[in-house]
């Protein structure tokens, strides 16, 4: 990062969340702003420290220690994923499906889609020749 461009102390707190892995909708959140003044920081904590994506900045942030310095955040930690991958349920309770099911299900939709077009190409060509 160069020397001349330091951050912001709104920026150090939106970079703090960020090093926590949290969405742009969840630092909103957390710091009372919208998601478009989240995005308006991060784009300048990206072109301060020279990055072009949300993953360079965490990791140019974490070796720089700069986040931690300001003396208002505490130190970085990576938190292990609370998401289970196997769960039948979101958090809001609602019902999920899995990836391979998914896909199960796109591929029968696809087949069910494919019998229907040559059924009734099938019966048009019937019909026409009943006339």
């Amino acid at each position: 990062m160069p020397e001349n461009h330091t951050l912001s102390e709104r920026e150090k707190e939106i970079a703090f969340h960020l090093m926590q892995g949290k969405s742009n909708k969840e630092i909103a959140s957390a710091l009372e702003i919208t998601i478009r003044t989240v995005e308006f920081h991060l784009s300048n904590v990206y072109r301060k420290l020279g990055v072009g994506s949300r993953t360079e900045a965490a990791l140019k942030l974490a070796r720089s220690h700069l986040v931690e310095s300001t003396g208002k955040h505490a130190p970085a930690t990576f938190r292990e994923s609370t998401v289970d991958p196997l769960a039948s349920h979101s958090e809001n309770g609602e019902k999920t499906i899995s990836g391979e099911k998914r896909m199960r299900a796109r591929r029968i939709l696809l087949g069910v889609a494919v019998g229907l077009i040559v059924l009734l190409v099938g019966f048009s060509f019937f019909v026409f020749n009943l006339l």
